[in-house]
């Protein structure tokens, strides 16, 4: 899934912001919360949350890192720890096998490309809020800070996975 991402990244022209990411994935962006300083570790993610959902986040949080100057302070001050020399070993291999390093607002695009199998709906009747897998019907909870795609990002990053449905216009599972 994190190549499938980096790889689409390239196309999309927004390989630098992916890097970051998949960094992040491998090697997750810890924020700091505990006993006596919740309140200010909450306001600190607060601040870099994305409405497009957690891996937007993420991109926020390296960024302010980034501006700061990778300062330590920084860090401590906003209660996070990161996995940057992850980046940089993504940078490298990245360059290795010839992608483009860019940079763009495509990223959510990107990320669909690489977690498409992830994709869920919410179940129809359903009265308490329950997801499940467009492929598969594995039932899902969803993080609520996670954030919708395009469905038609779904048909383009995996033909092969998903079909579009003529009658009602809703992703189905391939027969």
């Amino acid at each position: 899934m994190v190549s499938k991402m980096i790889i689409s990244s390239s196309l999309l022209g927004c390989s630098e912001e992916i890097i970051t990411i998949a960094a992040v994935l491998s090697g997750p962006i810890y924020l700091i919360s505990g006993r006596g300083i919740q309140k200010e570790s909450d306001e600190a993610k607060l601040r870099f949350a994305a409405a497009e959902g957690d891996h937007v986040t993420f991109l926020n949080v390296y960024k302010g890192f980034h501006q700061s100057g990778k300062s330590s302070q920084w860090c401590h001050k906003n209660y996070v720890q990161l996995p940057c020399h992850v980046r940089e070993q993504l940078k490298r291999s990245a360059k290795r096998i010839g992608l483009a390093l860019k940079s763009c607002e495509r990223v959510r695009k990107a990320v669909t490309a690489g977690f498409f199998a992830n994709a869920c709906h919410l179940e129809a009747y359903s009265h308490n809020g329950k997801y499940k897998t467009l492929r598969g019907s594995q039932e899902v909870y969803i993080h609520p800070s996670s954030g919708y795609s395009d469905p038609s990002w779904l048909l383009e990053a995996a033909p092969h996975f998903y079909q579009l449905q003529q009658s009602s216009h809703h992703l189905t599972d391939l027969p």
